[in-house]
C-alpha cells in the first residue's frame, strides 16, 4: 500500500502514532486521530496534568469485579448519555455491552493499563504527514484537556476539531459529522 491514511479511535489512535513511529511515512499520506488517548493520560512527573493511577485502578477492580456490569454502566459517560436532556440510545448501550462481553477478561482488564500507561509523546513529535485530530469537548472517557489538545501541539501539521458537547462515542454519535469531516480531510 501506498499514500495510506490511518484513523485511529480512541486506543487506535495509539496504534497510529506507534505504528507511524516504527515503520515510518514513506507509504503513509495522513493520519487522523479521533478521541484519541494520546499523547499520555496518566499523571507523572513529567505530565502533571494527566489523571491519576487510581482512577484507572477503579476501572481495572470494576472489570475484575463484574465486567458484565461495567461494560453496560461505562456506555452512560463513553456516549454522554449521563448528561441532562440526553436522548439515551438503549440499542448503542446494548450494542457496547455485548462487544464489550465479546472481549476476553484479561484483554479487557490489561487495556485499562495499555491506554493509560503508554506515553506516545515521542511518537507524535515524529509524525511529520498531515495530521487531523477530531475530540468532543465533554469526552468523559479521554478528556480533551489531557489528550487531543496536547495531541495537536505535539504533531506538526496537526489540525484539531473539537465537537462542542461531543461524547468518547463520536464514531456512532457523531457519525454523519465525523464521517464528513474525514472525507474533507482526506480529499485536502
Amino acid at each position: 500500500m501506498r499514500e495510506a491514511t490511518f484513523v485511529g479511535h480512541s486506543m487506535g489512535g495509539g496504534e497510529v502514532a506507534g505504528y507511524v513511529a516504527r515503520h515510518g511515512q514513506s507509504r503513509v499520506a495522513k493520519v487522523a486521530f479521533v478521541s484519541s488517548v494520546t499523547p499520555f493520560l496518566l499523571k507523572t512527573e513529567t505530565n502533571p496534568h494527566g489523571a491519576p493511577k487510581g482512577l484507572f485502578d477503579t476501572f481495572r477492580a470494576a472489570v475484575q469485579a463484574n465486567r458484565s456490569q461495567w461494560n453496560l454502566e461505562v456506555t452512560m459517560p463513553y456516549y454522554s448519555f449521563n448528561r441532562p436532556g440526553a436522548h439515551v440510545s438503549e440499542g448503542l448501550r446494548e450494542s457496547y455491552w455485548r462487544q464489550g462481553q465479546a472481549t476476553g477478561l484479561p484483554a479487557a482488564y490489561h487495556a485499562l493499563g495499555a491506554f493509560s500507561e503508554t506515553d506516545f509523546r515521542d511518537d507524535l513529535r515524529k509524525i511529520t504527514v498531515p495530521a487531523l485530530v477530531v475530540h468532543g469537548s465533554d469526552d468523559q472517557i479521554v478528556p480533551l484537556e489531557i489528550s487531543a489538545k496536547l495531541t495537536a501541539g505535539l504533531v506538526p501539521h496537526a489540525k484539531l476539531i473539537v465537537y462542542e458537547g461531543g461524547s468518547h462515542g463520536l464514531l456512532h454519535v457523531d457519525k454523519d459529522r465525523l464521517n464528513a469531516d474525514l472525507l474533507a480531510f482526506l480529499r485536502g
